[in-house]
């Protein structure tokens, strides 16, 4: 069984050289999965993230 690795938003903007702003936005419209944590706190599984690419990324 392997195991899913998760990353931050911050994570995530960096490796596709975006604000965190952009993130958050594909993340709300549901562009991007991504898993609650709290209230502002999210995660982003490798398995979402190239779900996002499939689907172009950045719009």
């Amino acid at each position: 069984m392997s195991k899913t690795e998760y990353f931050t938003v911050l994570e995530v903007a960096e490796r596709y050289k975006l604000s965190p702003r952009v993130i958050y936005a594909a993340i709300h419209s549901g562009d991007l999965q991504a898993l609650r944590l709290g209230r502002k706190l999210f995660r982003v599984s490798e398995d979402a993230l190239r779900a996002w690419e499939q689907q172009g990324g950045q719009r």
